[in-house]
């Protein structure tokens, strides 16, 4: 294959994946506004990912490592980036817009950075950090103005995202903290996904909130099952992008998540944003650009996918 048609395969990829994850956003909303309560939706979508991931890593050949540090690593996962942060986010998308949420979820690069920073996993950078302002910017700007959204429920709403936002980060910088423990990206998307199911089981069945599959499928249903296959094929193709292209050009992602997720709940929701809400998206967009790194630092733990 020639250098034109990798970059053309690299682009494509970029662009599929992006697009399907910004998709999520307005499946979320459906999903949650027919009075599903978010633990059995994320039950659900825990499945999902695990029969999907369980299933490429069999193809691979790979067997995920249960080990003392390989446990710990999927609990802290489980808790930070899926149990605590994802309930945040079902029980908030029930008030305000998809396109509200795939903007505030497009912040944690900008939270990221100042966890980063103080675990001295990152080094100071004046270009990143005055991204981690403009993102702060951007948040005032929606938050703060009246008639920016809907009503301060809504502002309220974004803050409870915002929350969720600080755990995803928090997950991110563990993983850099702690290591993968020659786990891999894949084999720690099963063993987390696993772990968090495991936790979430008997809170389901406890609470009423199990989702009985052999009922009549409506759009809610396959909402439901559309967010977590493609969450999960979202995130085979960017460790593909991680893999071929490097973790620069794969982090561009977040541009088209963004933009997409904004134009996907525009098209499907009808949805519509204040002024104020899109000079919020474009300093997103800038703040994306000011934190992104300038080289492709090593992967910790690809050698073992």
């Amino acid at each position: 294959m020639s250098l034109f048609d990798r970059k053309a395969l690299h682009f494509a990829l970029l662009g599929t994946t992006g697009a399907a994850w910004g998709f999520t956003h307005p499946l979320t909303k459906i999903a949650v506004s027919t009075g599903y309560g978010p633990l059995g939706i994320m039950f659900w979508q825990l499945i999902i990912v695990a029969t999907i991931s369980g299933i490429a890593l069999i193809f691979r050949g790979r067997r995920p490592p249960f080990h003392r540090e390989a446990l710990i690593l999927y609990a802290m996962i489980a808790l930070l980036g899926t149990i605590v942060p994802d309930f945040l986010i079902y029980t908030a998308a029930v008030f305000i817009p998809a396109g509200i949420l795939a903007i505030l979820m497009a912040i944690s690069p900008m939270v990221s950075l100042p966890i980063a920073l103080a675990l001295g996993i990152e080094r100071f950078s004046v270009r990143r950090v005055s991204g981690v302002l403009v993102g702060l910017v951007a948040i005032l700007l929606m938050i703060g103005p009246d008639g920016s959204l809907a009503s301060r429920t809504e502002a309220l709403w974004a803050l409870v995202v915002l929350a969720a936002v600080v755990f995803y980060a928090a997950q991110g910088n563990f993983i850099s903290w702690y290591g993968q423990t020659n786990v891999g990206a894949m084999r720690m998307l099963f063993g987390s996904s696993l772990a968090a199911m495991i936790v979430l089981g008997p809170a389901v069945f406890a609470s009423g909130q199990f989702i009985d599959p052999r009922m009549e499928w409506t759009a809610v249903e396959w909402a439901v099952l559309g967010t977590g296959a493609l969450h999960a094929l979202a995130y085979a193709g960017y460790l593909s992008l991680v893999s071929h292209a490097g973790p620069v050009f794969a982090s561009q992602v977040s541009y088209i998540v963004t933009s997409t997720g904004v134009l996907w709940s525009m098209l499907l929701l009808k949805e519509g944003y204040s002024g104020w809400v899109w000079l919020a998206f474009a300093l997103v967009m800038l703040a994306i650009t000011l934190v992104q790194p300038r080289r492709d630092p090593a992967i910790p733990g690809e050698t073992a996918p």
